[in-house]
Parts: C-alpha cells; structure tokens; sequence
C-alpha cells in the first residue's frame, strides 16, 4: 500500500497543524516534542507511519484491550480519530529523555503495560485535540 500524501495533507489542511513534505516524507507537528512521520519506502511493505524511533506501523493500526477487544484502523481512520481527539500518545522517558511514543486509542488503552515500567522509566500520556481552521 501507498500512503496518498495529497489526500493526507488535504485531510489536515482543515485543522491548525503544521505539515511538511521533505524527501519523500510527511511530517506533521502533533505536540511541541511529538510529530507524526508517513513515508513510502520502495518496497510496498516497508511503508510506516511513525512518531519517533524504531516503533512505526505497517498498514493499519490495531488497538486492543486487557479485555480481548480490539480495533483495527486504516492510516484514514486513523487520521480521523486523531483529529476527532480519540488518540492518546504515551511518551515514554527513561532516566529523563524521551525514548519512544506509541499512539493508543482512547477505548483501547490496556493499562496493563503499566505494570513493566522499570525503576528508571516514567510515561506522560498526552491526549491530541485538533483545532478546525476558521473561515475555510
């Protein structure tokens, strides 16, 4: 799958965020320390959507809960559940630098990763609102 940066940043122009295409990548500022990256590699597989280091996604997004629920959801879907502020994203610190960030839906947030925190690492959880841009 091809990730359709127009169809993206048309989607986005409708909120106050700020969008950059450089190089084959997306970027669009989510939180003053959090950005959210699209790209399509050559290879149809490798193409990712990530928010910082290693941690990206294929293709859909899968949510799930401690109960057995789950979700999966397009990079569109997705898109809409961000800007409609169901998507939260747990930064993870360790020793005081920021680490990893991994998206989570509201409903199928599994508190259950809680309990594999190490003595050195803290989590801030950081809910994403858009803001409409008035008068378009």
């Amino acid at each position: 799958m091809i990730y359709d940066f127009d169809l993206i940043k048309s989607f986005l122009s409708d909120y106050d965020l700020e969008i950059e295409e450089d190089d084959g990548v997306l970027s669009v500022r989510l939180f003053d320390d959090v950005r959210m990256y699209v790209f399509n590699c050559p290879s149809e597989n490798d193409n990712r959507i990530t928010f910082s280091g290693d941690w990206h996604c294929h293709d859909g997004f899968y949510f799930d809960n401690k109960d057995g629920f789950c979700i999966e959801l397009s990079y569109l879907d997705f898109l809409e559940e961000l800007v409609s502020g169901n998507i939260i994203f747990c930064l993870q610190y360790i020793d005081g630098e920021l680490k990893d960030i991994y998206p989570y839906h509201i409903k199928y947030f599994d508190e259950e990763a809680l309990k594999y925190m190490s003595e050195n690492e803290e989590l801030r959880l950081r809910r994403f609102f858009a803001k409409k841009v008035e008068n378009k």
